[in-house]
């Protein structure tokens, strides 16, 4: 979709902006993680001919797991996570990486179960941007009543954040 062609562009300017920071991608659940933008940015990869591949010694490393991409030479990375466990339960808790974080990229966010499991995440990656980063939290409509409406219109209201309205068809 559009939206997510946006996103690949912006995961491909923080990963060569930035080679010394890691991106973190979350996502509502493990198994949603297997659907995400792995398998696009995957794909502009290799249509722009670059070695991908789930051998260590490929160019672009994506693992068969689809947990991260590492590009050979390139200190930082690109690691997948998902929000929470089958039960619903928090499972950004505690999780760190190596370098300081340029980007934070929530896919699909209004796929979460409410806003408290959303917020929690931002909690835990919060204090790992780096002075230039970027947290970007992308979802869809829903309904009136939905939980992701009342959390972006909060979030409206916040002058530290900004709201962009995309209508990708």
């Amino acid at each position: 979709s559009g939206k997510t062609s946006i996103l690949v562009a912006i995961w491909w300017v923080f990963t060569n902006k930035y080679p010394d920071r890691d991106i973190v991608v979350l996502q509502a659940t493990a198994t949603e993680i297997k659907d995400s933008i792995i398998n696009e940015i995957e794909k502009f990869l290799s249509n722009s001919g670059y070695e991908v591949g789930s051998e260590l010694t490929c160019e672009w490393y994506i693992p068969r797991t689809k947990d991260r991409i590492i590009h050979r030479g390139q200190q930082g990375g690109t690691f997948f996570y998902p929000i929470t466990d089958s039960k619903g339960g928090q499972r950004t808790r505690g999780i760190s990486t190596k370098n300081k974080l340029s980007l934070v990229l929530f896919e699909e966010a209004q796929k979460n179960k409410d806003a408290n499991v959303v917020e929690q995440s931002i909690a835990t990656f919060i204090r790992q941007l780096d002075m230039q980063a970027k947290m970007i939290i992308v979802g869809n409509n829903e309904t009136i009543g939905h939980w992701f409406i009342d959390f972006v219109n909060d979030k409206k209201q916040d002058p530290d954040w900004c709201y962009i309205y995309a209508n990708c068809y």
